[in-house]
């Protein structure tokens, strides 16, 4: 929590729009979390009628985890808020958000963040205003090779986003990889709407115990096994033209799940 500035506040002072004075105090009803940088605090109150305050100028390219990532990696996770970072980080992920789910997306942010990680996936809520936005970024942001990934969660509010999804006792960071790998070899990307597990007699969803889900993980991998069996084409993707023998920029952009090189 010290590594990403989140703090408890226990009371905190500004003023309005009006420029009148107010104070809002924390109890054990209403907790208050602060997200803190050096030009603003971000208030995130989960049980209050107005969850998000904020103290400060916080900018218009709000990006919570940013600095915390590191300079390469494999994939990297867009979530919709700022405790679904730190749920994935709790699991060993790279996550940042964003301000909010629907705020646009900095597409420098992203450009940059192209060359660092090969994949970079939208894992928004699965509610109507997370699945609406979360196609919109993929849309908008195509050219970097956004991709998403839905959570197989019924959208409801106590079970629409990676936080619930981990809450969940037969869920871990293992079933996560699963669901994922799952997900980049059925469908042949990363999203799990066009998914059909059931081709494989796989049902993550009734699977409730740790034998059934040892049976799962074997019968998973067993199917990749066949997967990387097969004869590949064209795997080293697409080069710099000429001689050269380092990898151009668009191995860096744009490189499949799956992919050798």
């Amino acid at each position: 929590m010290e590594q990403y500035k989140v703090c408890s506040v226990r009371e905190f002072k500004s003023e309005n729009s009006d420029n009148k004075p107010y104070s809002i105090a924390s109890s054990s009803a209403e907790p208050i979390f602060g997200y803190k940088s050096k030009r603003y605090i971000k208030l995130y109150r989960p049980s209050s009628k107005i969850r998000f305050l904020y103290g400060g100028d916080i900018g218009d390219n709000y990006c919570f985890g940013l600095e915390q990532l590191p300079a390469k990696g494999d994939t990297v996770f867009i979530t919709g808020g700022e405790k679904d970072v730190l749920s994935l980080v709790a699991k060993g992920f790279h996550a940042i958000c964003f301000n909010s789910e629907t705020v646009n997306i900095p597409a420098t942010i992203i450009h940059k963040l192209s060359f660092r990680f090969k994949h970079i996936i939208l894992l928004y809520d699965v509610d109507k205003t997370g699945l609406e936005s979360s196609s919109k970024h993929k849309k908008q942001l195509a050219e970097y090779g956004v991709k998403r990934l839905l959570l197989p969660l019924s959208g409801t509010k106590e079970e629409k986003d990676i936080s619930d999804y981990f809450r969940q006792e037969i869920n871990s960071r293992e079933s996560f990889m699963i669901l994922f790998l799952v997900a980049s070899l059925v469908a042949g990307s990363i999203c799990l709407e066009n998914v059909q597990i059931d081709t494989l007699g796989i049902n993550v969803h009734q699977t409730t115990n740790k034998k059934a889900y040892k049976s799962l993980t074997c019968r998973l991998l067993s199917v990749y096994c066949l997967f990387l069996s097969r004869p590949f084409r064209g795997e080293r993707g697409i080069r710099t033209p000429g001689s050269s023998h380092f990898n151009g920029f668009q191995d860096r952009r744009n490189r499949p799940l799956c992919h050798l090189s």
